[in-house]
């Protein structure tokens, strides 16, 4: 966790990230929170697979919020 830290704030590469749009912003958190809940609360196969399609489906709608912006 310490070197990740230390990584993530000395990183060169950190001002070449593109800002997320600001609704990201708060809908990113909100997955995370409910794909944890969906996680605790689901019955066994589907608690493991909900959550992580949540999380790549979020991700692809960033990547394609992102693009959208800077074309």
């Amino acid at each position: 966790m310490i070197y990740s830290l230390y990584g993530y704030r000395h990183s060169r590469l950190l001002d070449h990230v593109p800002a997320l749009p600001a609704h990201l912003k708060s809908l990113a958190p909100a997955t995370m929170i409910l794909a944890a809940v969906v996680w605790w609360v689901a019955p066994h196969p589907w608690s493991l697979i909900v959550p992580i399609l949540m999380l790549i489906a979020i991700s692809f709608y960033a990547l394609h919020a992102i693009d959208r912006r800077a074309a």
